[in-house]
């Protein structure tokens, strides 16, 4: 039982790893229609009627807005009349807890705030940003979550990678969010506020809008998967959220920080936002799906050699703008990294990253010659498929361990390594040569495959176990 505990934590902290470097969450809502012609705000505004409800014994009211609250809460596509939404699970999760009875009650986003001085409700959350101006109006909870903002242009879109790129543009945010506020900071550009963000991503689209942004949930469930929309720049801020409750109410804030505190630590909540970001994977999937279908029946009828270049998410940028100057006798497939603009130019089909179920072993099945960073999972991989792999290590983290699997692999003769600051010089001239050398791809191909570990989970499952085993003997030691 203790194994396989490890063993489903393991699997769950790669998941997360993966998720959080996939192109994640497209929109499913029956978004009303955008503004033909936007002024100030991005829609028009209308007076939200709430329709009070009394508190009650045993009972949680909770506010928040299903209409624009895509990831937090949202009508299940399949059953309307039931709310979903990993927000939605922490709420009966917190009520269950308390003993209590959760009762939803919808406002719009930018009212929710106002609606807990007119005891509306009891507590809101959804995506509430804690920030000085809610601070003054609200008492918080401790943190649940954090983030960031993500700004997104059209992929034609160049010239804009940060916020002062913004100037003179016109830029779409969610009304009364922390995004506006950082928007209003940067000054000399037209803010178009919104009330439901998938509006601010079709106008974005259509070309009325010169960019948006968001908190990046929001982002990525409504643009995530956008052929007309990118995602560009680094991350902008940090974003806290937390649970809103009217001024002075001690003894409830103290309950809900309880039931925060007793999720984080049985597990629960990191179990509720890995379910959340399983299910955006298997959007992901069926989206890469429909893309690689076709590429596959395309690879399969190929008359000449098939090179794959992977970049990963933090380091494709490099590789991706080599792999437009190479000069090869094949067809070169390019996984550019998830904010890619996907497209086929000549003989090389540039595509944003593919992961293990969206069809990428099956890819470089095919592949003859691969190009790749020099990650444990990465190389993992390659060496069950067993495929000639050119590697070119990128050390993002502490430890130099992408360059030290890169020099154990090439002193081995399983890989050829390539510094970073050399593969502009020599990668296509080491590409051809593997190209018109099938016996030296026989022999690298056998080489790593020598170096693949099919039990690695169990080897691992068995060091955890030793560690945690000595442990207390440590801690009695000391």
């Amino acid at each position: 039982m203790k194994r396989l505990l490890i063993l489903i934590f393991l699997v769950s902290c790669l998941m997360l790893a993966r998720s959080a470097a996939s192109p994640l969450y497209a929109a499913v809502t029956e978004a009303e229609e955008p503004m033909e012609e936007a002024g100030e705000e991005g829609e028009a505004e209308e007076e939200f009627e709430v329709e009070f409800v009394p508190p009650v014994e045993g009972t949680l009211r909770w506010g928040g807005d299903s209409e624009g609250g895509f990831p937090y809460m949202f009508p299940n596509p399949q059953n309307h009349e039931e709310l979903i939404g990993f927000e939605v699970d922490i709420v009966d999760e917190i009520a269950k807890f308390l003993g209590k009875e959760p009762v939803y009650i919808n406002n719009a986003w930018d009212n929710l705030i106002p609606g807990l001085s007119r005891n509306l409700y009891d507590i809101s959350i959804n995506g509430l940003e804690v920030t000085p101006e809610h601070e003054e109006a609200v008492d918080f909870s401790i943190p649940y979550y954090r983030t960031f903002l993500q700004l997104a242009v059209r992929t034609e879109t160049e010239g804009i990678e940060t916020l002062g790129d913004l100037k003179g543009k016109v830029v779409g945010t969610l009304k009364e969010s922390y995004a506006q506020m950082v928007l209003e900071e940067v000054g000399d550009l037209d803010i178009r506020t919104y009330i439901v963000e998938a509006n601010t991503y079709e106008d974005l689209a259509n070309g009325r809008l010169d960019a948006a942004l968001f908190d990046a949930p929001i982002a990525l469930y409504s643009a995530g998967f956008n052929p007309k929309i990118k995602f560009v720049g680094e991350p902008i801020g940090e974003i806290t959220y937390a649970i809103a409750l009217p001024k002075g109410q001690r003894e409830l804030l103290a309950d809900i920080n309880r039931a925060i505190v007793h999720l984080r630590d049985n597990g629960k909540l990191r179990e509720i936002y890995d379910t959340a970001w399983e299910q955006t994977r298997r959007m992901s999937d069926a989206s890469a799906r429909g893309r690689l279908g076709s590429l596959s029946s395309l690879l399969k009828q190929l008359k000449q050699p098939l090179v794959v270049i992977v970049g990963g998410s933090l380091g494709a940028r490099h590789l991706t703008n080599l792999a437009r100057e190479l000069k090869l006798p094949a067809t070169l497939v390019v996984l550019a990294g998830p904010q890619a603009e996907e497209e086929r130019v000549k003989d090389t089909i540039f595509l944003r990253n593919l992961g293990t179920g969206q069809g990428l072993p099956e890819l470089l099945r095919l592949a003859d010659v691969v190009v790749a960073r020099a990650g444990a999972t990465t190389l993992s991989e390659l060496a069950i498929l067993g495929k000639p792999v050119i590697i070119v290590p990128k050390d993002v983290l502490p430890g130099g361990h992408q360059t030290n699997n890169a020099a154990r692999l090439a002193a081995a003769g399983a890989a050829i390594a390539i510094p970073e600051d050399e593969i502009d010089a020599r990668l296509e001239a080491v590409i051809l040569e593997l190209l018109r050398d099938p016996e030296r791809r026989r022999r690298l191909t056998r080489q790593l495959r020598s170096h693949s570990v099919l039990d690695a989970d169990e080897r691992l499952a068995d060091l955890i176990e030793q560690v945690a085993e000595q442990k207390p003997n440590r801690a009695r030691r000391a």
